[in-house]
């Protein structure tokens, strides 16, 4: 255990703040992992460096969380990837069956309005 909060918080727009609950980072061998007991989106890169974990110093990030996380982190990361992890919906649209929907409409198809 690298560090325990309870009622931990992260921060937010005009130095508010967001409760994520009791907070837990835990880590060995070299990797950092946070752990929050509410389900809240990363909404600041504070939710890890209020808690003890740097970024500067880190060869990856990982952050559970659909889109968010890609303005918060462009200044600091060389480059983004996006992992399709089981769940309710997978991010990758164009997977999804679809039975109901006239086309074309982005984001399934590349130019819906013939643009390009």
């Amino acid at each position: 255990m690298l560090h325990l909060k309870r009622d931990a918080v992260q921060g937010w727009v005009d130095g508010e703040t967001i409760a994520v609950g009791d907070l837990a980072v835990v880590g060995g061998a070299g990797v950092e992992i946070v752990l929050i007991s509410k389900c809240v989106g990363l909404f600041s890169p504070t939710l890890f460096t209020w808690h003890g974990v740097t970024l500067a110093d880190k060869r990856v990030i990982c952050v559970k969380g659909l889109y968010k996380h890609t303005d918060l982190f462009r200044d600091i990361c060389g480059e983004q990837h996006y992992l399709a992890t089981p769940g309710i919906c997978s991010p990758d649209w164009k997977a999804r069956p679809y039975t109901r929907l006239s086309r074309p409409m982005w984001p399934l198809d590349e130019d819906p309005l013939g643009l390009d």
